[in-house]
């Protein structure tokens, strides 16, 4: 278990670090993107966008603490999340997180794990099929709208489209792309990185 935990925390720090340093440099720029490693951490930061799910430090432990809190407040980041996962819940990190008041998210972040083996059969309506570079556009709205992301986050999220490992997939209505998803491949392993569809479409 504790090697599936680390594999699934490597390929999620190797696709977000993909995707900030892989950005056009518009879209660094206009979010205030940053993508570095500090020890064992990655820390990805948007500076001008106040989210969550744009800030936050995946692998930290009790050496990489100290300046994990200094990056972000240098960045003058003041709201972000550090990932804890299981294998960290009874280590020495929970109680330096309090001593230095920082709380639990009320909200608990789930990761689920499969075997590579083909996938059961479903019905859809929607026609699937892989993106096309000409719908970049459309695939960053829905992927933004859906994780409640401001419109200009769009970009990032589609920034994947072209690189080495990214695949990303969309879903028509009556020719309309009404969802969209992506997944980041690295060895053996896979990481489910977003997908979304329009509420109208659910």
């Amino acid at each position: 278990m504790r090697e599936l935990i680390r594999r699934s925390e490597s390929i999620e720090r190797a696709a977000w670090s993909d995707l900030y340093r892989g950005a056009p440099w518009r879209v660094r720029r206009r979010l205030g993107l940053q993508a570095v490693e500090v020890g064992q951490a990655t820390l990805l930061s948007a500076s001008r966008v106040d989210h969550l799910f744009l800030n936050r430090a995946i692998g930290v432990g009790s050496n990489e603490l100290a300046p994990t809190l200094d990056h972000f407040e240098g960045r003058h980041i003041g709201r972000f999340w550090i990932h804890m996962g299981s294998q960290l819940r009874y280590s020495e990190l929970p109680k330096l997180l309090r001593k230095r008041g920082i709380a639990p998210y009320p909200r608990s972040w789930m990761k689920f794990v499969r075997r590579a083996s083909a996938a059961g059969p479903a019905k859809c309506q929607l026609r699937i099929r892989p993106a096309e570079q000409d719908d970049a556009a459309r695939v960053g709205q829905i992927l933004a709208s859906g994780f409640d992301l401001p419109e200009e986050a769009g970009p990032l999220l589609a920034a994947g489209m072209g690189l080495d490992g990214w695949d990303y997939f969309v879903a028509e209505a009556e020719r309309e792309v009404v969802a969209a998803s992506a997944i980041y491949s690295r060895g053996e392993d896979g990481y489910l990185a977003f997908a979304a569809t329009l509420p109208r479409a659910r």
